[in-house]
């Protein structure tokens, strides 16, 4: 296998085609959908258990927490990705990952053991009572490594896209969903009776939990030692070796080589995915605001979970975007996915939505008659052009983020935020359908969040500039060279 990002003479053209565009976009987004399983894999066997009410309620909880800690390290992927031509940036991210990773798995570590701290988070924040916060706490006990397992998967994953290797990626996702799923099974045994501790068994949100938790480090594993189970050198020593691929190469004079140019990229990325995270309370109190609040929550969260099997592959244009920009220009195959994936995504849902059909696979799927029915098929209808809005926010933020301008990213999140807010003020007042507003609300964000991030990272203009001049930030003066 050559190296996918020789580095050639600045403005020489070597442009990748839609074939090979695609065959790196398709492994990412089989895996985007693989992940989008773990929840209801697990969420099926809890509600399966005797105390299944109880379960779910410490289960939801715990995974909560862990998904707000790991927030800052969510970014890493996208880092990985756009800073590994660059060795000393490479070294750098690395080690960011792996200081970040450790730092928030000790903060889950004190949040689990120290009895104010997990009081103030279960009890207090989340309004748990005391059995289920104690599950609750036990889950946290047990899987208090995970910032560091998902930093150090995420880093190894951007990697290997980096690298061409975008199906190790898809299979390693494979294997996670397998032990989450073998995790899973063992719920309603005997062992793991109910939600509580009965002689000595864990709690089943814990084992709920640990399943996830134990599928990430097998992800991690498995990419990790794909790459070649080291963590990058620094640049003076020898760089690194993925089997028979190897980079040799000058760091950029304009690169990211010092600590502060390398929190001035990341610092945007990684509050990007804490505002994006404030938004789904909005969400919720725009589901509610209806006349029937409890109908209209219930089609909301159904519409979602239809919308999320799509827009979780589709996120995956970023990864892609990143790997194959080169300097300030958006190769044409890139546009042209864009297209297709936004196009085929809405057309999806459009036919989930409005044909008889489509719409019989859904309420196979989620059983549900009368009003429910009606409220969520009138949701995911205003839902149909969020896959598209979708896709090219991707490609827009993977854009800025190749060229180096990480702010562009983080801008837009706080613009669809505010977008987010102002729908909530106007329609709150209590007349509306609350899903038809959540719904609502999820376009406006995508329009908005795009919009901005098109307009400050130039992701339009750079569909009609062929070469460029590298980036003044990141210093990408490397481009995909197709070599067979």
């Amino acid at each position: 296998m050559a190296d996918c990002r020789t580095p050639v003479a600045a403005g020489t053209p070597h442009p990748p085609s839609l074939g090979r565009v695609a065959r790196t976009y398709l492994p990412l987004a089989l895996s985007g959908l693989l992940m989008t399983l773990q929840q209801p894999v697990v969420t099926s066997s809890l509600a399966r258990l005797p105390d299944a009410t109880g379960a779910l309620a410490a289960y939801g909880a715990a995974l909560s927490v862990l998904v707000f800690v790991e927030s800052p390290v969510q970014p890493v992927l996208v880092a990985a990705n756009a800073l590994w031509p660059d060795p000393r940036a490479r070294f750098m991210i690395a080690r960011l990952a792996l200081a970040t990773g450790c730092v928030l798995s000790a903060l889950l570590l004190l949040v689990a053991f120290h009895p104010g701290l997990s009081r103030l988070v279960f009890r207090d924040l989340l309004g748990l009572g005391p059995r289920d916060a104690a599950n609750a706490l036990v889950a946290i006990r047990l899987a208090f490594p995970w910032p560091l397992l998902v930093s150090m998967r995420r880093l190894y994953q951007g990697f290997l896209i980096a690298t061409g290797q975008a199906s190790v990626v898809a299979l390693a996702t494979l294997a996670r969903l397998a032990t989450i799923a073998l995790g899973a099974a063992l719920l309603p045994k005997r062992l793991f009776a109910g939600a509580g501790l009965v002689a000595g068994a864990l709690p089943g949100a814990a084992v709920g939990v640990l399943a996830i938790a134990l599928g990430a480090a097998v992800e991690a594993v498995a990419v990790a030692w794909r790459y070649g189970g080291k963590l990058p050198g620094r640049p003076a020593e020898q760089l690194w070796s993925v089997r028979s691929v190897q980079a040799k190469t000058q760091v950029p004079a304009d690169g990211i080589n010092t600590a502060g140019a390398l929190l001035r990229f990341y610092g945007p990325l990684a509050l990007t995915s804490t505002v994006t995270l404030a938004t789904w309370p909005v969400f919720t109190r725009l589901a509610s605001a209806g006349r029937e609040s409890s109908t209209a929550l219930g089609a909301w969260a159904a519409s979602l979970s239809a919308f999320w099997l799509l827009a979780t592959p589709i996120s995956m244009l970023e990864q892609v975007t990143v790997r194959f920009t080169a300097g300030r220009s958006l190769p044409r195959a890139l546009v042209w996915l864009g297209l297709g994936v936004s196009a085929a995504a809405s057309a999806i849902l459009a036919w989930l939505v409005f044909s008889p059909t489509g719409w019989t696979a859904v309420r196979a799927v989620y059983p549900m008659t009368g009003g429910l029915s009606h409220a969520t098929r009138s949701a995911m209808a205003w839902l149909v052009p969020a896959p598209a809005l979708a896709a090219w926010l991707a490609v827009f933020q993977g854009f800025a983020t190749a060229v180096g301008r990480s702010g562009a990213v983080l801008a837009g999140s706080v613009v669809g935020l505010g977008a987010l807010q102002i729908v909530s003020v106007l329609g709150g007042s209590g007349m509306a359908d609350g899903a038809r507003l959540a719904a609502g609300g999820l376009v406006t964000w995508h329009v908005a969040a795009a919009g901005t991030v098109a307009l400050v990272g130039g992701g339009p203009r750079a569909f009609f500039r062929r070469g460029g001049s590298p980036p003044g930030d990141v210093g990408r003066t490397w481009k995909p060279v197709n070599t067979g």
